[in-house]
């Protein structure tokens, strides 16, 4: 009668342990298909956190070539058409650190321009809806580009 009762007891414990065995193998692929579904969101994050700050570089580039193929069209020097006061602090700084009027102008040019605009797209970063757009361009990123990627590379 023991034994009897013994069996069915290994029976259900071998039963008990061939299912935890079983979960755990699909916990562990779920773990695995969660994780790289985290990864590509990551990556397309990424990637579409990228391709907005390049559409800010293309143009402040796209600006600064436009002013200096003005300049050069129009064949003035830049120094030329500032106020009197900027060819002065141009004319000290030059002076002191043994630099062209030009390429002192074309410093404080920069600076004026390229400055502002970096802190324009932090200010969109931090208080426009730059991360709203960001999340779109990664959610598209997703649809197209891994879709792709994915099923060329594996």
């Amino acid at each position: 009668m023991g034994s009897a009762l013994s069996s069915v007891g290994e029976s259900v414990a071998t039963k008990m342990g061939e299912k935890q065995k079983e979960m755990a193998t699909i916990q562990r692929e779920n773990q695995m298909k969660m994780m790289e579904a985290q990864m590509k969101k990551q990556i397309s994050m990424q990637m579409a956190s990228t391709r907005e700050f390049l559409n800010w570089q293309a143009g402040v580039y796209g600006l600064l070539v436009v002013a200096v193929t003005g300049r050069v069209l129009a064949k003035k020097p830049v120094y030329a058409a500032a106020g009197v006061p900027l060819i002065r602090l141009i004319s000290f700084f030059s002076f002191f650190f043994f630099f062209s009027k030009d390429f002192v102008l074309t410093l404080i040019l920069i600076i004026i321009i390229v400055f502002p605009i970096i802190m324009a797209y932090q200010a969109d970063l931090a208080y426009g809806n730059k991360l709203d757009r960001i999340k779109a361009e990664a959610d598209r990123i997703l649809v197209c580009f891994f879709s792709f990627f994915f099923l060329y590379f594996n």
